[in-house]
């Protein structure tokens, strides 16, 4: 009988890779984490290379090449030839609320504290909504906030189908959920679908093997949570998480091994982040029927979406290989390849896509890409790959070749690069979500260069940029004040447990108890920026975020820059995303309409057109800090740039600046021999 050949092998060219979605997704992955691009492959002269030439490809592209990273890519292309193919089929393009959405991220944990304990809370929100309503936003999107100990900030479920009580009741929650349907606003919960804690009832269900070892009240404690669907459930004999007999050379993403010894059963068990942490064993049907089961209770419960936190990397290579040493060399993090670019979760964001839509349409499902491409946003989520309908990629945060703890500045015309390249690939389809803060990383406006002299510039240019995009906007607490990087000088200061991990990591391999660069280099990456307490008013006890003595993270306070004050100053960040966002709302070609780029890529001076049948807008940044000496176009050079875009003028054009981030620019005409100031941005309305 003759064997089934696999279509990829080593003699297949480079050109043949970059002519497959999937080969042209792992070919940007590999250029990415080499510090280069995918248009470092796609050069006319090396198309017809063989990936067994790994040497000259690696000498003529500068990227990390070898026999081992050749195999992975050949492997994963053959993998996915034996489905059909990952692209959506073309359909005509869909209106759904999310797209228009501006989306208003809340850690709950900082938000504010409603009853004095330290800790932010439902009850916060609901006493803060004023402040949410004045943003003009129309979707709240909340941490995770069910029952967990909390070792990673509540990322860490005990139980699914409780609120933490730190946070309040499902009374409060159903309080804020019909507050927000009240003022027409959805509500959205992040639902971490990777890993549980280690104190969930599942581990020990894993543990002893039967229920029949749980105290009576636990047993029906468990059962009741998601009423009838779960009561005839046999827990028996289940093993909810990935073990093995031994460990592997996986390394977590905090540093340390991917695998814990259990001492009662003699088993590893996975864990990609914490050890407290264990990884779902999503290949189990029982396991993924139970999580559906989980988002179907909440759904009914009345919210209006699910952000399915660390969903790209559920799906496992079963047979638990040993970690690729280049790819560790490449990414940092040993054993990545074997749960990424998984074919199989496809199949499984399409079990939970169909569950979810199925008599509820409407129902919002965020998809997070952690670890892929930008390129892979595409193949799992969409309105026609019917996985999820928007995903979340995080290139945007650091440049190719970049890391979180390593890296300081961000040049602003890459965040504005990868954003133009999102919004042109954009499709009937493919919706891309702009966001810069999230709850995982530095301020973006401390990343920027000379952010001490400029930081009312810089944050305004970037909500100019982000809010005149095509696409949903996610805006992330704090970054509506243009918050700033805490002022954090000790490790004990720190409450990130990736932080803490990884400065435990650093000493051990410097050999010294404390070491101030590596000190440095933690704090310069750690999450808990993006975590400290909002400053709500500067003379008040914790920035009055809290009555209580002490809060679980320490407070700053931030001169004239707390949201009492920004309030009262028109010409504050505040009010700027205050007027940015009341524009986009009230003017659909901001959100639905053409863009047509001017300006070329990595350009000091960024200009384009936002379009459509109704209104046309113009808007111009310069995106370093000098003193550029241009500003704006001729009205002949204007007229002639819309129409070789395609830009329908009537005769006479309103030139006026409707907003900029220097107030004296405001309602000029923008058609003036003067300077561009540092980090300077106008947007004006055509017509």
């Amino acid at each position: 009988m003759e064997q089934n050949r696999e279509k990829w092998s080593i003699n297949s060219t480079l050109g043949d890779v970059l002519d497959s979605v999937i080969g042209y997704e792992l070919l940007s992955f590999i250029a990415y984490y080499s510090g280069k691009t995918i248009e470092d492959f796609n050069k006319f002269y090396i198309r017809s290379i063989k990936l067994k030439s790994y040497a000259i490809i690696q000498r003529f592209t500068g990227v990390m090449f070898d026999r081992r990273i050749a195999s992975w890519i050949i492997d994963k292309l053959n993998l996915y030839e034996k489905r059909k193919e990952p692209y959506p089929d073309k359909i005509s393009f869909s209106h759904k609320w999310w797209k228009s959405s501006i989306i208003y991220q809340i850690f709950v944990p900082s938000f504010q504290d409603a009853n004095h304990d330290g800790i932010g809370d439902l009850k916060g929100i609901i006493e803060r909504f004023e402040h949410i309503l004045s943003l003009n936003v129309d979707t709240i999107l909340l941490s995770p906030i069910f029952d967990s100990p909390m070792y990673d900030a509540g990322y860490d479920i005990k139980d699914f189908y409780e609120i933490n009580p730190l946070f309040g009741s499902k009374k409060d929650l159903k309080e804020l959920i019909v507050l927000c349907h009240q003022n027409n606003l959805k509500i959205v919960l992040t639902l971490p679908i990777s890993q549980t804690s280690d104190q969930h009832a599942w581990f020990d269900i894993s543990i002893d093997g039967s229920m029949d070892e749980f105290d009576s009240s636990a047993k029906i404690n468990f059962a009741d949570k998601s009423e009838e669907n779960n009561k005839n459930t046999n827990f028996e004999n289940k093993n909810y998480y990935i073990v093995n007999d031994g460990p592997n050379n996986w390394q977590s993403f905090y540093g340390d091994s991917a695998w814990l010894y259990q001492r009662i059963n003699k088993n590893y068990y996975l864990h990609l982040k914490s050890s407290k942490q264990l990884d779902l064993n999503w290949d189990m049907d029982f396991v993924r029927e139970e999580m559906i089961k989980v988002m179907i209770y909440w759904k009914e419960f009345g919210i209006d979406g699910l952000f399915l936190e660390s969903a790209s990397i559920i799906a496992k290579n079963e047979a638990y290989p040993e970690g690729s040493k280049s790819l560790a060399v490449l990414t940092g993090v040993v054993g990545i390849e074997n749960y990424i670019y998984q074919p199989k979760l496809f199949d499984w964001l399409n079990e939970i896509y169909l569950a979810l839509k199925q008599d509820a349409p409407d129902f919002l499902i965020i998809a997070d890409c952690l670890r892929m491409h930008d390129n892979y946003t595409r193949l799992i989520s969409g309105d026609a790959t019917k996985r999820s309908d928007l995903g979340l990629n995080y290139n945007q945060f650091e440049e190719p070749g970049q890391r979180r703890f390593q890296s300081n500045y961000l040049p602003l015309d890459y965040l504005s690069n990868v954003w133009l390249k999102m919004q042109l690939a954009a499709d009937n389809s493919y919706w891309p979500v702009l966001f810069c803060e999230d709850p995982k990383h530095p301020r973006i406006v401390s990343r920027m260069q000379n952010h001490n002299l400029y930081r009312n510039q810089i944050a305004k240019l970037i909500a100019t940029l982000q809010l005149t995009a095509k696409g949903t906007v996610m805006l992330y607490q704090g970054q509506e004040l243009g918050q700033i990087n805490a002022p954090f000088h000790s490790i004990d200061q720190i409450r990130d447990i990736e932080s803490q991990l990884r400065y435990e990591k650093l000493n051990e391999q410097l050999h010294f108890a404390e070491d101030s660069e590596s000190l440095d280099r933690i704090i310069r990456g750690s999450r808990d920026h993006a975590r400290v307490p909002i400053v709500w008013d500067n003379e008040y006890l914790n920035g009055d975020f809290s009555q209580n003595d002490t809060t679980w993270i320490d407070c700053f306070a931030d001169p004239k820059m707390s949201v009492a004050e920004q309030g009262n100053d028109s010409h504050s960040i505040l009010n700027y995303y205050r007027s940015l966002t009341s524009l986009r709302s009230h003017y659909a070609t901001l959100v639905y309409g053409k863009l047509a780029l001017i300006s070329k890529y990595n350009n000091s001076i960024l200009r384009y057109f936002r379009y459509d049948d109704y209104h046309a807008f113009y808007v111009e940044a310069n995106l370093t800090d000098e003193v550029l000496n241009v500003i704006g176009f001729s009205p002949s050079q204007l007229l002639r740039q819309a129409q070789e875009n395609n830009v329908k003028t009537p005769e006479s054009l309103d030139r006026t600046i409707l907003i900029s981030n220097y107030p004296d620019r405001n309602q000029q005409d923008f058609i003036k021999n003067s300077e561009l100031r540092p980090y300077e941005t106008f947007v004006v309305k055509l017509f």
